[in-house]
């Protein structure tokens, strides 16, 4: 299994918290972490703990040159654009690549051997662009065929898309790979990736009929973040309007779904660095 992550140093201990749920349920792989700036100390670390586990971890290092000028979200990097390199960088015929704000629940394998049907990419619809009325996938979680996307030349397209300034890109990356994959992807289930969308009033309220195998921690409220509900005049109109809940308007805390389990896995990973 190949497993491609991709942020900034300042981002690892959220990366290692997804790494920890990954090597928990499934029995072996390999991660390839595109970056920029993390030191070959952590490398050797890492590579060290995933032994133990059948897993070993590749130093993917890049140019980011390409994307400083790119806009995306205030409270994500523009390690968001490195996925675009994929297919540039990896020599494999498929890569599940997965963002570092979510955990694993259960074993991968089942979402990694999912029949592609002659598709570049497999992903889960995304839940906000579906209130919005737009059809298109979230791109946290992808399993893609990297020779399909080499084909597709997405790293050049992809560049283009953010050169024309006649294009709207609301979502940045997932909005590029939405318009090169247009009518091109498969849609599979939510269990997959369940996008959790905390700050989006419309969608925070679904619940799940059973447990998903990832819960992605999406929008800026992610459990280790602050999540007030605002001022208490804030606090009123977003109870009366329904956008938060009795509870949640008293404790002045947003709450964030399955945010137990990432804590589950953070708590694993502490205990294993206290003990070394």
């Amino acid at each position: 299994m190949n497993i491609v992550l991709a942020c900034d140093f300042g981002y690892r201990n959220y990366l290692e918290v997804t790494i920890n749920s990954i090597i928990s349920n499934t029995p072996s792989g390999t991660f390839y972490l595109i970056n920029t700036d993390f030191p070959s100390s952590w490398f050797n670390t890492m590579s060290d703990k995933l032994q133990s586990f059948n897993w070993n971890i590749v130093d993917k290092k890049i140019e980011d040159s390409y994307f400083k000028t790119f806009a995306t979200y205030p409270h994500i990097t523009i390690a968001t654009f490195y996925r675009y390199l994929i297919p540039n960088i990896l020599d494999v015929d498929k890569v599940l690549y997965l963002d570092a704000d979510l955990i694993a629940t259960n074993d991968l394998t089942t979402l990694y051997n999912i029949n592609m049907q002659d598709y570049p990419v497999v992903a889960v619809k995304d839940c906000i662009s579906e209130v919005r009325k737009e059809y298109a996938f979230n791109a946290g979680v992808l399993l893609i065929d990297v020779a399909k996307w080499k084909a597709n030349c997405v790293f050049e397209k992809a560049l283009a898309i953010h050169h024309d300034k006649t294009i709207t890109l609301r979502d940045a990356d997932q909005s590029v790979l939405n318009i090169i994959f247009k009518n091109q992807w498969l849609e599979i289930d939510d269990y997959y990736n369940f996008q959790t969308a905390e700050a989006e009033y419309n969608v925070r309220y679904r619940t799940p009929t059973r447990l998903p195998l990832i819960v992605h921690y999406t929008t800026q409220y992610k459990p280790w973040t602050n999540n007030t509900a605002g001022n208490i005049f804030r606090r009123i109109y977003r109870f009366i309007t329904k956008k938060i809940t009795f509870d949640e308007f008293i404790k002045n805390q947003y709450h964030v779904k399955f945010a137990d389990y990432w804590f589950k896995y953070q708590s694993v990973e502490k205990r294993n660095k206290d003990a070394k």
